[in-house]
């Protein structure tokens, strides 16, 4: 930040462009524009004109919020069943497990997912009532199996249904399911990671899973707060250039990241989820358009004065080889320029400006 003498004014600071002085301006932007600075010239005398020179422009001014992320699926959780034995196989990560497909075989048998809230802690055969009876009967109808009504009761239409599917499935026709031979999760579950190997013991938590609706998760710093609300809008692009329009759905409480940065994570969801998700490797670009102001005038940041009185200003040349201060109202910074408004500025008009 460079300083120097005006004539009848005491010492003014200009603010540089870029760096730690330029995220300064940036800071205090906002402070500025909450009270207008009256835009009248704060110097009596004419000055002497400055070493460097730059022109008011008029122009639309955009600031984009730029942040990078990953496609997230929702919170991992283990899907826990009672099978024992040996694990003959498990699904690769990614794959998307719907009702009716096996999540695991043991000793070579299929582990089933079925959907319901309520887990499998029994064996199920005909004559045992209860809500277990109801989940496990109402799934096995919308498989496509009839000859009996769902309901909480295992009546000998149930176990001849069992029967034609345990046929289905290459095993023994018991018409009876065991503890273990179905897994109950309350949707279709994608597998984030497997909880045992082929060829050891099946233990409880067989897969780690999560939902199946890709999101779009951001880590936004502190600064860029506009974009943590639910609701806001914003483009998402993979590393491959495919882009989907997405929306804000969670927020997170304020933290401190593994580089002692304040951040919020971000989930969005995504109108075309295919599209930056499709296979392409590496992870995802978010941009949010956070500020628009069309046809306003501007200066480099460079030509901006921090004034000795508290505000900013531009300092005008009068075209005689003298200038003066006219004091301005900041408003968005993009790419090294700042919007100001100000009495007397205009497209054309000369300001001083830092080398």
């Amino acid at each position: 930040m460079s300083r120097r003498k005006e004539p009848g004014r005491g010492r003014r600071a200009r603010l540089a462009a870029g760096g730690a002085a330029g995220a300064a301006v940036v800071a205090l932007a906002g402070a500025a524009s909450l009270g207008h600075l009256g835009g009248r010239s704060t110097s009596s005398e004419p000055a002497a004109s400055p070493p460097a020179t730059a022109e008011v422009t008029r122009k639309t001014m955009e600031r984009w919020i730029t942040v990078e992320g990953t496609v997230t699926y929702g919170a991992a959780r283990p899907l826990t069943g009672h099978a024992q034995g040996t694990v003959t196989w498990l699904p690769a990560p990614g794959t998307v497990l719907r009702r009716g497909d096996e999540l695991a075989r043991i000793d070579d048998r299929p582990v089933v997912l079925l959907y319901s809230d309520l887990p499998a802690y029994r064996e199920l055969a005909r004559g045992v009532k209860g809500e277990d009876v109801l989940a496990f009967t109402t799934n096995l109808a919308a498989l496509g199996y009839g000859g009996f009504t769902p309901g909480e009761t295992y009546t000998e239409g149930v176990e001849a249904a069992v029967k034609r599917w345990q046929k289905a499935l290459g095993v023994p026709e018991s018409g009876k399911i065991g503890l273990g031979d179905v897994v109950y999760a309350d949707g279709p579950r994608r597998v984030a990671r497997r909880g045992a190997t082929v060829g050891g013991a099946a233990v409880p938590d067989l897969l780690t899973v999560t939902g199946t609706t890709p999101r779009a998760r951001f880590a936004v710093p502190a600064e860029d707060s506009e974009l943590a609300v639910k609701g806001v809008r914003l483009k998402v692009s993979a590393a491959d250039g495919k882009s989907s329009d997405a929306t804000v759905t969670t927020v997170g409480i304020p933290h401190t990241d593994e580089s002692g940065q304040q951040v919020q994570d971000v989930a969005a969801s995504l109108t075309r989820p295919s599209a930056v998700t499709g296979g392409g490797a590496g992870g995802l670009t978010g941009r949010y358009l956070a500020g628009r102001h069309e046809k306003v005038l501007t200066v480099p940041v460079s030509a901006v004065l921090a004034l000795a009185g508290g505000g900013y200003g531009v300092e005008v040349l009068d075209g005689n080889g003298r200038s003066h201060v006219v004091a301005v109202r900041l408003g968005l910074f993009v790419d090294g320029r700042v919007e100001v408004s100000g009495d007397g500025l205009s497209p054309g008009t000369r300001v001083g400006a830092a080398r």
